[in-house]
């Protein structure tokens, strides 16, 4: 069953995609991004607001009015240049001259100055600055907001003898205004100050620490990568000599001893392998070749290889293939072949009587496409339930009881979990504590 993503989460995040958000590929570009057409369009939609409230108030269309239209319509272009520029400091500084100049323009008809409906909208600018740009803007406009205060004050106090703000009438009530608006403009510019050099100083440590993070993580799977290969070319010889050493006449204890070298030798190359396939996985380098394939021979080689195993145990081994399924499809043998192997060597490691069974199931879902779900069943130990999420991570050994006599580094399901993605499917796990498991690669091929 999918995730409910809701629909309204969806549409943010095509339109962030429109926006080119993430092209930068820092994180707090993106979130700056985000946090400039957020404020974008709740300055919008509160000029929306502030016409409906003006035109009750007023009874009519007024400059003000105008002058929100002008704004609002300014600011959703804003948004549309987004797209385009990503010098997110720009835009908040338009947005607050915006607000600004909105603030002027609607104080200068008759000579209405400080008493401007506008005017609660002045602390805006520092906290949009705040928000993208840094405290030395927040500084710069909180002090272009206090000179604007009181040039307002100034032009109101210029008023001629009767006019809509006669200041002999309301001289009192402007400087209470103008004083009111300083002491809001203050602290606005205090507190947007002070969070945004919290804010983006939390940013920029946060950014270094990720970078130092992501430079040590890939220091790391070079060096294993790199490791892996100097330690692969030795071991080949080791094993190429064994090979040759096992074919001359050696008594009982000597091939017995070339046994061990070979198991050895084989053992540790299958993990440098899955060391330089998580490697690769990690970088993004693991290539996926997709090729017409016979599934069911791919399947047939898994069980010949954890035949021997099997039987040492006296387990059932085995293939499970329904009749009506195709054998033929356009997949990765090798990706499948490894998460299948891996898949089947745990289920003989952690079964101590019974069977490891491979089951494979389908159902078509187009012309040329089935779902396909291989299986691998045991009648194993099983996992404990609240064990299951610690399955899939690495170098996750859970129960060594049954396998206290074989190698393990606990990268098998890591790695087949990683391979189920890379190939666009998934692993999933049935299992009861005593009863067996089984685990499955669902793929469409």
């Amino acid at each position: 069953m999918g995730e409910f993503v809701p629909k309204s989460a969806s549409l943010l995040e095509k339109f962030e995609t429109w926006l080119r958000l993430d092209s930068t590929g820092r994180t707090s570009d993106t979130l700056r991004g985000r946090a400039l057409y957020m404020i974008a369009l709740g300055l919008v939609i509160s000029q929306i607001v502030n016409m409906v409230i003006m035109a009750e108030t007023y009874g009519g269309w007024t400059i003000d009015h105008t002058i929100s239209l002008i704004v609002g319509a300014a600011i959703l272009m804003s948004i549309a240049l987004m797209r385009y520029s990503k010098k997110y400091y720009l835009f908040a500084g338009f947005y607050s001259l915006l607000l600004y100049g909105g603030i002027i323009a609607s104080a200068m008809e008759d000579f209405t100055g400080i008493n401007t409906a506008l005017l609660p909208y002045m602390i805006l600018g520092t906290i949009v600055c705040g928000f993208i740009s840094g405290w030395r803007m927040v500084l710069i406009f909180g002090a272009t907001g206090l000179a604007i205060i009181w040039a307002l004050y100034g032009y109101s106090a210029q008023a001629p003898t009767g006019a809509l703000f006669d200041p002999a009438l309301y001289e009192a009530r402007n400087i209470q205004r103008a004083w009111q608006a300083t002491l809001s403009m203050g602290l606005a510019t205090a507190i947007a100050g002070f969070a945004s050099y919290a804010m983006h100083s939390a940013f920029f440590a946060l950014e270094k620490n990720a970078d130092e993070a992501r430079s040590l993580s890939q220091a790391k799977t070079e060096f294993m990568a790199n490791l892996s290969h100097e330690l692969r070319t030795p071991l080949n010889g080791v094993l190429g000599m064994n090979s040759l050493l096992a074919k001359t006449r050696l008594n009982r204890q000597q091939e017995e001893y070339a046994q061990i070298i070979d198991k050895c030798a084989k053992h540790l190359l299958h993990i440098i392998e899955d060391v330089l396939d998580i490697a690769r996985l990690d970088e993004d380098k693991y290539e996926i070749e997709l090729k017409p394939i016979h599934l069911k021979t791919v399947l047939e080689k898994v069980v010949a290889l954890n035949q021997a195993g099997a039987h040492a145990k006296g387990l059932a081994i085995g293939i499970r293939y329904k009749d009506n399924l195709p054998e033929n499809f356009i997949a990765d043998a090798e990706a499948i072949r490894k998460i299948v192997g891996n898949l089947m060597s745990n289920a003989i490691k952690f079964t101590e009587k019974g069977s490891a069974f491979i089951c494979v199931e389908g159902e078509q879902i187009s012309e040329n496409q089935y779902a396909m779900t291989i299986g691998v069943q045991d009648t194993g130990i099983g996992i404990d339930q609240k064990n299951l999420k610690k399955i899939f991570k690495r170098f996750s050994q859970l129960d060594t009881r049954l396998s206290r006599d074989e190698d393990g580094t606990g990268l098998g399901l890591a790695l087949s979990k990683q391979l189920a993605e890379k190939l666009g499917g998934r692993l999933e796990v049935i299992t009861r504590l005593g009863e067996g498991s089984t685990f499955m690669l669902k793929l469409v091929m």
